[in-house]
């Protein structure tokens, strides 16, 4: 499979981002579409199949520039709606994001989810728990937080077609270091007190209150390369 040739020849790419994926047909799917698409910056796989295992799901995005209408969303939600039918993956429940409001995200929402807006308050910074009501699940605030989630947890990158990947990742691993240092005074050079603030282990909160990270040795692998590639 040829992935667009553009992201390799970037020294500085996250290195993390290029591990080897399955070369499936639905892959190959997914890469043609992003290719196709020109308004997308860059698109992802992340959760199961970004470490080369086979999930209950496809979990996928695409980060577009300018906003997104109503055609295009429909376009990329009937597509990521098609290749989930096809491996056979469950029906949505009530508590997961819609695919329309999970698998395209503008670039409004994209700055706004780099500059820590779900998370500030009049206090400064906090991590509020997240909700699993439907107003929650299809609104911004919620698609803001899977920005920083996506971006900042283990992920392949399908295509990058105008090189914005490689600046929102580092934008991204920054500000959650921020959002960690300022809500619990540990930043990424504590790499164990923070992996723990990530995961929900720290002070007893539960990990739906934080980011989704899973705390498996390959999240935290990957979450230390991530870090050191953004502040280096």
């Amino acid at each position: 499979m040829e992935l667009d040739s553009a992201r390799f020849d970037s020294t500085n790419l996250h290195p993390r981002a290029e591990r080897q994926f399955p070369t499936d047909g639905v892959t190959r799917e997914l890469v043609q579409f992003a290719q196709t698409r020109e308004e997308c910056q860059f698109g992802l796989i992340f959760g199961s199949y970004a470490l080369g295992k086979r999930g209950r799901d496809i979990d996928v995005k695409f980060f577009v520039s300018g906003d997104v209408s109503a055609q295009c969303r429909s376009a990329y939600t009937s597509f990521v709606q098609r290749i989930n039918e096809k491996i056979g993956a469950p029906p949505l429940t009530d508590e997961d994001v819609p695919f329309k409001y999970k698998v395209v995200l503008s670039e409004r929402i994209i700055e706004k989810a780099l500059n820590l807006v779900p998370f500030k308050c009049s206090r400064g910074l906090f991590i509020p728990m997240m909700e699993f009501s439907k107003s929650f699940l299809r609104s911004e605030l919620c698609q803001m937080r899977t920005v920083l989630s996506a971006i900042t947890t283990p992920h392949v990158v399908l295509v990058d077609r105008r090189g914005a990947y490689e600046n929102i990742a580092r934008k991204a691993a920054r500000s959650l270091n921020v959002l960690i240092s300022k809500v619990y005074g540990f930043d990424y050079q504590n790499e164990e007190e923070f992996f723990r603030c990530l995961t929900g282990q720290f002070e007893g909160r539960r990990p739906v209150e934080h980011l989704g990270y899973k705390s498996s040795p390959e999240h935290k692998q990957w979450l230390r390369d991530l870090m050191l590639w953004a502040h280096s």
